[in-house]
């Protein structure tokens, strides 16, 4: 048997097929041609220029920028450590002078923050980290520190800028710290140890993990306050206190005691002042000047009948500066006094006491 199989031929139209065959083959070719290699992209953290240090009791503390941007200027992936630098230098050096060579030549690696280490020490976009300070750093006459930062990817920053310190013993603690709540803030009192005559106040709220710059500075008085009046009612504070023994660079001491205070508004705003008893037939009518406090709300008004205790006459607190009193028996006395209340509730102590009699 004998199969017959059917070919169809298209007929093109001359002259098509090659102009369309050599502009395929053309850009078949530019599609192959290849390029120079890219070099592979580096992930360097730019340089930190914004390195200071400072001497907490036996705690270096190191604060810095957390840095966003590679070294050319990509976004940086983020950070696996920190590494801490140090040389021995004498008291005089010259940083300004001193070419990044020679720190380079002398320095070594002193101490390092691992990936869990520093995460826990970054708040928001700054990082606080604090070393151990070590014989060789406390012995040393003088001495030049850096930092450098270390990428996700493993690659490490140049140094960052350099800060001369020298460390010393630190001073010792305030002792016997105490808070105490105000209406216009929060007060902390402390006793001074031997020798010490300057200090720093330093706040955190609930949330935050440590403290960040001081909120004040004392000098050596009797008694040794400080009010903070940055804080706000409903919030929990943690306040410490340090001994500086020198400024720039800061030499403090370890902490004082922590202590915490929830910082509730139990305060009652004072009476109204320039309280008047009009007397009309029938009514008296009484005038008064508002509280002093800014967070006076509204007025109780207290009365007594004749031969009888004084009594709340008003269901609700007035926000008005004047009330009329009805109802009353003609030539009678009355005397009244009024309180003032705030938006928590909180009461006020009486103001004083005014008298009226009913005319006939």
């Amino acid at each position: 048997m004998s199969h017959r199989i059917s070919v169809t031929t298209r007929h093109l139209r001359p002259g098509r097929p090659l102009v369309g065959a050599l502009m395929l083959c053309a850009l078949l070719a530019g599609c192959g041609k290849k390029g120079d290699p890219l070099p592979p992209q580096r992930f360097n953290p730019a340089i930190t220029q914004d390195l200071t240090l400072s001497q907490q009791g036996d705690l270096l503390v190191v604060r810095l920028g957390y840095p966003q941007t590679t070294a050319s200027g990509t976004v940086l992936p983020g950070l696996q450590g920190l590494e801490l630098w140090r040389m021995e230098s004498s008291p005089d050096v010259d940083l300004a002078t001193m070419p990044e060579s020679l720190f380079a030549s002398r320095a070594d690696r002193l101490l390092t923050l691992s990936e869990g280490e520093l995460r826990s020490s970054v708040t928001g976009n700054r990082i606080v980290a604090r070393f151990p300070i070590t014989p060789e750093m406390s012995d040393a006459e003088a001495q030049v520190f850096a930092i450098r930062t270390v990428s996700t990817t493993g690659e490490p920053s140049d140094y960052s800028n350099r800060v001369a310190m020298v460390l010393g013993p630190a001073p010792l603690p305030p002792n016997q710290l105490e808070v105490t709540a105000r209406d216009v803030g929060i007060e902390l009192s402390w006793t001074a140890a031997e020798g010490e005559t300057e200090f720093s106040v330093y706040r955190r709220g609930a949330r935050d993990r440590t403290y960040a710059a001081p909120i004040g500075r004392v000098t050596a008085g009797d008694p040794l306050t400080y009010l903070d009046q940055d804080v706000d009612f409903g919030q929990s504070y943690f306040y410490t206190v340090r001994s500086i023994a020198n400024q720039e660079p800061l030499v403090e001491s370890a902490a004082a005691v922590e202590v915490e205070i929830d910082y509730q508004d139990r305060f009652a705003p004072p009476p109204p002042t320039g309280l008047n008893a009009l007397p009309e037939p029938g009514r008296v009518r009484l005038v008064w000047e508002p509280s002093p406090a800014d967070d006076a709300t509204g007025y109780i008004i207290y009365r007594q009948d004749p031969r009888a205790e004084f009594r709340r006459i008003t269901d609700n607190p007035t926000s008005a500066l004047e009330y009329l009193d009805t109802g009353l028996s003609p030539g009678q006395s009355y005397a009244y006094r009024l309180s003032a209340i705030d938006g928590n509730g909180n009461e006020g102590e009486p103001s004083s006491e005014v008298q009226a009699t009913i005319p006939e």
